[in-house]
Parts: C-alpha cells; structure tokens; sequence
C-alpha cells in the first residue's frame, strides 16, 4: 500500500494537502501547546565571549551584527587589549543603534538596537 493510501489520500496532488477536520482542533484549548521559542524565530539570543586578544573581536563585532547581546567578559585580557577591544566594540554598537554598559570592572553587556538595558531595583526597595 503506498504512503498516500496510508494517509487517506491526504496529498490531492496538485501541491496542496487537505485538512483533515477530525484531527484539527476545536478550540484553542485542544490545540498543542506552542513549541519554545527558537533562534531565528523572535527569540533574542545572548552570546558569552571572553576574548584574550583583539584578533577576536571581529567575530563578537558579528554576533552584534547578527542581532545577537554579547555579555563581554574581558578579565583575563591586557589592559590594552582591552581597551582596543571596548574602543572597537563601541563603534559597531553605536554604528547598529546599539548600547554598550559596563556591568562590572571587567565584564560589558553590548545590546543591539532591539534590546533596552535597565538596572535592577534592589530588592529591599521593591518592597517599599
């Protein structure tokens, strides 16, 4: 028996399958539950890079590119290095309207335009 026979006859031939109303469902709550969101379909993806030279950073300039946040981690770097690395960083975020923060005395977050940064309220404050 071949597959279209197994299948009721799904496919009509012309390109197009039929739908079938038995397995289709009634209500939303019947429906399957969305499947988690993916790379490339809305979901913002947040790449960790450590560079130790500045030959790297033409790869964490393409993760920004891409659209991706790069966490920068930049503790095991020169001092130099680093610097050359920031200066670099800084004009492809400001060339994609993004936004460099420095979050801690070695580490950077660098967010494309599609992504807001704010500080945290401490959370003794929250309670007011």
């Amino acid at each position: 028996m071949s597959f279209l026979r197994k299948n009721n006859n799904a496919f009509t031939g012309d390109g197009y399958y039929d739908t079938d109303p038995v397995s289709a469902p009634e209500s939303e709550a019947d429906a399957p539950a969305p499947a988690p969101a993916r790379v490339g379909s809305g979901a913002i993806e947040l790449k960790v890079v450590s560079p130790t030279q500045f030959e790297e950073v033409a790869g964490i300039a393409d993760h920004l590119l891409s659209g991706c946040t790069v966490f920068l981690n930049v503790e095991n770097a020169p001092k130099e290095t680093i610097r050359r690395i920031i200066d670099f960083l800084s004009g492809v975020a400001y060339s994609i309207g993004g936004r460099i923060k420095k979050v801690t005395a070695s580490t950077y977050i660098i967010t494309p335009s599609n992504v807001d940064v704010s500080e945290a309220v401490p959370y003794s404050q929250e309670q007011g």
